[in-house]
């Protein structure tokens, strides 16, 4: 389809297509940063709160549409997204698995301390506050690590992953296996 003008754009939005551009967009910001260019080092931190904030509604979409929005919209068939700390804590129980063989994120203090960091961080970044912050390249390749090992988790062994027709596991697989060799190579 031929767009003629902006007046025709259609923008549509769906959670396979946000996780498969995020990890799209940590691989080039990670380059970017790797290059010198370290104003990307905000990016990737967004970017990869993005990807980890889709992996996990799609995989508590399976379960039911409204786990994934805050609770002031539960009532609502739409809403703003829930946070990846109160994601994740849903990703942990049993009481939520769509599927007899699917799997809940075991339960780590460590990983929830880091997912909270994540948050407040992509939440400092985001805003725009303050002009100038401190974080090492060690926190953002520990931030992306933590990103890439639980969307990896939730694509290829959590077997509750609501995937459309037109981006497949496979996909995100490989996608996952790129940023896993940039990781190794840092």
């Amino acid at each position: 389809m031929q767009v003629k003008n902006l007046a025709e754009l259609a923008v549509n939005f769906d959670l396979e297509s946000d996780l498969l551009m995020a990890l799209e967009s940590i691989s080039e910001a990670l380059l970017k940063v790797k290059g010198g260019n370290h104003s990307y080092l905000k990016w990737a931190v967004i970017f990869g709160h993005t990807a980890l904030q889709s992996a996990m509604c799609l995989s508590l979409i399976t379960s039911a549409s409204f786990l994934v929005r805050k609770r002031t919209s539960y009532k609502n068939n739409y809403g703003e997204l829930d946070n990846i700390e109160w994601l994740y804590q849903k990703l942990q129980s049993t009481d939520l698995l769509p599927y007899v063989d699917s799997k809940v994120i075991p339960k780590n203090a460590l990983e929830l301390k880091q997912i909270k960091h994540l948050q407040t961080i992509r939440n400092t970044f985001i805003h725009q506050q303050p002009a100038l912050y401190v974080y090492t390249f060690e926190e953002l390749i520990e931030s992306i690590g933590l990103t890439v090992k639980l969307t990896r988790f939730l694509v290829s062994s959590s077997e509750r992953m609501a995937l459309g027709a037109s981006i497949t596991k496979v996909t995100l697989e490989q996608k996952l296996g790129v940023l896993e060799s940039q990781l190794t190579s840092c």
